[in-house]
């Protein structure tokens, strides 16, 4: 079966909307989790703490790879992430 410009267009890009989509709603899940934790922390008085830890996790324990601007950030507001 041949098949005409516009239906080659429409099937062989078909996919990049769906995965646009299917990655905005897995970033959109993630952004709702993470408020939800760090409310939960500030709730609970302990968001100094669950900063840490989330930039632990997230440089998988290496201080090193830390945002210089998000150390000096945090530092301003007694958020010591160098401290252990």
């Amino acid at each position: 079966m041949q098949r005409d410009r516009y239906s080659d267009l429409v099937f062989s890009e078909a996919h990049v909307p769906a995965g646009a989509h299917f990655l905005t709603i897995h970033n959109v899940q993630y952004q709702l989790n993470l408020m939800s934790q760090a409310r939960k922390a500030i709730k609970e008085d302990r968001y100094p703490q669950f900063v840490k830890d989330f930039f632990h996790t997230l440089y998988q324990g290496d201080s090193s790879r830390y945002p210089q601007w998000a150390v000096v950030a945090l530092k301003t507001v007694g958020i010591d992430l160098q401290e252990k």
